[in-house]
């Protein structure tokens, strides 16, 4: 037992106490697992661990994770809520641990059990950057449907906690094409229902509550409803700047998980947009023929053009994948380097290298789009006036552009971002 697993140990017991657990268990339980004092207790100290895992996925994830909605996207399995916020710094120093230490890590931004796929939380995302807009127009939702709720125990049903999840689910999966919209009302229905379940305040899966789930399901069907004019004329408003901004960030986050230690790992249907919600939604089957006529039609400009089809993602996984088959010892054991930008708009790049032995591949991502552009406006060329890269000089080539830069003494951001606002440069030292 390490001195943190006493810690840790210790300060559970503690708490235990304080919310009036037994203190004779408590001391018991203490008594045997710090540390185990013979071969019984080992075993038994071992079993403990086996079940510890799942109830902590259970009580965080599946519980409280359903219960804190101020931006649901940070809710993420394994993830901490409270870290949601972290600097450029931070990022890299947590970069370089992980090419020390896990260098062969599994970089999933979305698997069979996330909460949200990747887009929908790059889409959810863009509220951190509008917050006074969003406070206005939850405000204005709550008191427009407020005709839709009911009275049960004494409390509104649904309560807050449960209709702004619903409305950040709305801004984050809703389809893209108009041919995904039948059937979406049933997903959002299934998933609100499988929600409050999982949140287990008034109804869960081992003690249902069918009138308190009956009054979420319907206000959800009447928000939904295409006879509820003033929100569906109020939410593609906000949809124009999400669906864009957001499919900016997942793009950023694909190049970064791209070029970032560890091995980048893409669930099914993940190639083209996703936006699953947790499972059963996330188990549809994958048209996986629209994927591979994706692949076969790599043309730059037409998919900047249709972004909402995909194929600009589907674009940059190709290009980028086929960078690391070409320099598969480089991402493995390469160095990670932090790039610092300077000028203007150097908060709203990230920007690193990834070195070994004369080879090099720098990786740049753009971040806070609403503050770069408008919707429909790709941040490019001369947005990135007066910012620069401290790197040294010689020729890049952007395999996601097939362009050429050359550079100075520092590369100028707007020389290098003229066609997409990421980029993944490769060059020799």
């Amino acid at each position: 037992v390490s001195a943190r697993d006493r810690e840790l140990i210790e300060t559970s017991l503690a708490g235990a106490r304080e919310y009036g657990a037994d203190a004779a268990v408590l001391d018991w339980l203490g008594s045997v697992i710090l540390p185990p004092q013979n071969e019984a207790q080992r075993e038994f100290a071992l079993r403990w661990q086996q079940f510890s895992a799942p109830v902590m996925a259970k009580g965080l994830e599946d519980t409280a994770f359903y219960n804190y909605h101020r931006l649901i996207s940070t809710c993420e399995v394994g993830a901490d809520p409270r870290h949601a916020i972290c600097s450029i710094d931070d990022f890299h120093a947590r970069m370089i641990d992980r090419q020390q230490s896990w260098a062969a890590t599994m970089n999933a931004s979305s698997t069979h059990d996330t909460k949200r796929a990747e887009d929908v939380r790059a889409r959810i995302n863009v509220l951190s950057e509008l917050s006074g807009e969003w406070l206005e127009l939850v405000q204005r939702w709550q008191e427009w449907h407020r005709p839709f709720k009911r009275e049960l125990e004494g409390l509104d049903t649904p309560d807050a906690i449960d209709e702004l999840l619903l409305y950040q689910t709305l801004v984050g999966a809703w389809p893209l094409a108009e041919d995904e919209l039948p059937g979406f009302g049933e997903r959002i229905r299934n998933y609100m229902l499988k929600a409050v379940r999982e949140a287990k305040r008034r109804t869960s899966w081992r003690a249902q509550n069918p009138e308190y789930e009956k009054a979420v399901t319907d206000f959800t069907d009447a928000v939904l409803d295409p006879e509820n004019h003033r929100f569906h004329e109020d939410l593609p408003t906000l949809l124009h700047k999400t669906d864009f901004y957001g499919a900016l960030n997942a793009l950023s986050q694909l190049v970064i998980k791209l070029g970032a230690p560890g091995v980048p790992d893409f669930y099914q249907g993940n190639e083209l947009w996703s936006l699953a919600l947790v499972d059963p939604d996330n188990r549809r089957p994958v048209d996986f023929d629209r994927r591979r006529s994706a692949l076969e039609d790599l043309d730059l400009d037409g998919a900047k053009r249709n972004w909402r089809d995909g194929r600009i993602k589907a674009l940059i996984t190709a290009r980028g994948l086929a960078v690391r088959n070409q320099m598969p010892d480089l991402f493995a054991a390469g160095e990670y380097k932090p790039v610092k930008v300077t000028g203007p708009r150097a908060r709203n790049l990230i920007a690193f290298e990834r070195r070994l032995e004369g080879q090099r591949v720098l990786v740049i991502a753009a971040r806070f789009f609403s503050e770069l552009t408008t919707p429909a406006v790709w941040p490019i060329a001369d947005i990135w006036t007066g910012t620069t890269l401290e790197v040294s000089g010689q020729k890049w080539v952007d395999v996601l552009s097939k362009t050429t830069i050359d550079a100075g003494a520092a590369l100028p951001v707007g020389h290098v971002l003229q066609t997409l606002p990421l980029a993944i440069l490769t060059g020799g030292s």
